[in-house]
Formats: structure tokens, sequence, C-alpha cells
């Protein structure tokens, strides 16, 4: 029997090649993520103020 569903994955070229993503379904424990970066922040609307606390990725 084969199960269809994607647990993790990761790339293998470019940006967060060396990162492993977890599919957050699967964690029996509650999750609290930690921020690491603003992402698509050239897209965002005009009344979000994005802290400079974190790199931010466009």
């Amino acid at each position: 029997m084969e199960c269809g569903s994607t647990l993790f994955w990761s790339r293998s070229e470019g940006q967060f090649a060396d990162w492993v993503s977890i599919a957050l379904g699967t964690l029996d424990t509650p999750f609290v993520p930690q921020k690491h970066k603003h992402v698509y922040v050239e897209s965002a609307v005009p009344w979000f103020n994005s802290s400079n606390l974190f790199p931010q990725v466009d």
C-alpha cells in the first residue's frame, strides 16, 4: 500500500535547498513558530508596517 500524502519535502536546488519542510498536520505536539524573515514585502498592502527586526525577502 502506498500513501499519497506528503509528510516532508525539500528542494535540491536554489534558495532554501538546505531546508527540510515538514507538514504541520503530522505533529502531535503544539507548534509555536519563530519568525525568521518577512517574505514578499514588495507586494504587501500599503497599510502593513513590517518591523525591521527580521530580514526582508522579496
